[in-house]
């Protein structure tokens, strides 16, 4: 299994001297049977065989060179922005992506395994919030890519396995699945293939661990509105359930909750990523919904859904439907996107905080100025707003929101 990107493309960052809270399980991780390829610090399994997911050769070269040549790499890198021109570079270079992983308490040192990395956007800001990372990704071009982005984080491990291979002795915090349980019939198969993939997650959990998920909803209300379905770029492919044999599937609400539930969790708390997981500008809990004094529709019209595939035409205005849906209860059914926090204990340590309702990003802006709005439940109107750039509360005020 090979690379297309040239050797002489990869850049060397001088790493810290002494020994990485990494390298102390090198000995363990070799005698798994995983070697590591000197030219682009990826480790790969022995036997390992191409994966066949991609974006395309051309678009993955492109963002690879846009990664190698950027000497800011990090989640809020305007130079990486200024370097997305379709819509594969804007899913791996866009700041908005670690959006997604704002709500999590995730503190440093957590051990994170993460099943499915990409290009390594979501890896880049585990690393950067100071995690013990070890990525995996199935294609040895992607895993580079993820390994570049990551090159100057010493606690980031890059490895390149399909995730129903992979071996380790070591047990995680948390087990991310982020865009990559849909994809379960394709590349695990079987007579239950999400119920294999999510007993692979469990496997490599603590006792007292969480596993995330974020997936899309197969009933999402772009779907009812002339969107094609994000996988295969069909009208109503999920509504109507008529997914291609082996391929990919997703869920509605009520469906996943209960295949979760099967797979043996605990607990299962939601949170619904808009207008999506993939670029979120808003972030509801589950819990949100009871605060009734909130029109939560007001803020989610505003996040207009996006068809990945270039259609534009609409047949109705989601931002008017949103208040219909709100007021018969139907928001976590017709969430684009859901965005799921599993544990298998009752005594798991909590990683979303209670104490907010909703998050509102705004990332249009240059890194330096970077912010997202929390609406505090504690406290009727008042809103924290935080500087992205510097992770500190700058300021806070009263402003309640309609």
């Amino acid at each position: 299994m090979t690379t297309s990107i040239p050797k002489q493309y990869f850049i060397k960052e001088k790493q810290p001297s002494g020994t990485t809270m990494l390298e102390s399980k090198i000995p363990t991780f070799v005698g798994m049977g995983y070697r590591l390829d000197s030219d682009t610090g990826v480790w790969v399994a022995k036997n390992n065989t191409d994966f066949a997911y991609s974006d395309g050769d051309v678009q993955e070269k492109y963002i690879f060179n846009a990664v190698r040549t950027s000497r800011d790499v990090s989640c809020s890198s305007d130079e990486l922005s200024t370097k997305i021109k379709d819509w594969p570079s804007e899913y791996h270079l866009s700041p908005v992506r670690s959006n997604l992983m704002a709500p999590f308490q995730i503190k440093q040192e957590t051990s994170i395994l993460e099943l499915g990395c990409g290009m390594g956007a979501i890896t880049r800001y585990y690393g950067e919030i100071g995690a013990k990372v070890t990525a995996v990704e199935g294609s040895l071009q992607r895993a580079t890519i993820a390994k570049e982005r990551c090159r100057d984080l010493n606690n980031v491990r890059v490895v390149c396995d399909n995730f129903k291979n992979f071996q380790t002795d070591e047990k995680f915090d948390i087990v991310t699945l982020i865009g990559v349980m849909e994809y379960s019939p394709k590349f695990i198969g079987g007579n239950d293939p999400f119920g294999e993939c999510l007993a692979i997650a469990k496997s490599f959990l603590k006792p007292e661990g969480t596993v995330i998920i974020a997936i899309e909803n197969r009933l999402g209300l772009k779907y009812w509105n002339n969107c094609a379905e994000d996988h295969t770029n069909g009208l109503f492919d999920s509504i109507h359930d008529t997914y291609p044999p082996n391929t990919v599937s997703t869920f509605g609400y009520e469906e996943l909750k209960n295949v979760l539930t099967k797979a043996g969790f605990v607990s299962v708390e939601f949170l619904f990523p808009f207008p999506d997981y993939k670029l979120p500008s808003v972030i509801l809990h589950e819990k949100s919904l009871m605060q009734k004094e909130i029109r939560f529709a007001s803020i989610i019209g505003q996040q207009f859904s996006r068809d990945y595939s270039g259609q534009s035409n609409r047949y109705f205005s989601e931002q008017l439907a949103w208040h219909t849906i709100e007021k018969n209860g139907l928001i976590p059914h017709f969430s684009n996107s859901f965005l799921c926090v599993c544990t298998l204990s009752p005594d798991a340590c909590p990683i979303v905080s209670k104490d907010w309702v909703v998050k509102i990003y705004n990332s249009s802006r240059s890194a330096c100025f970077l912010k997202f709005i929390t609406r505090s439940s504690a406290s009727r109107g008042v809103k924290h707003c935080c500087d992205l750039g510097l992770s500190c509360c700058i300021e806070t005020w009263c402003c309640v929101i309609p």
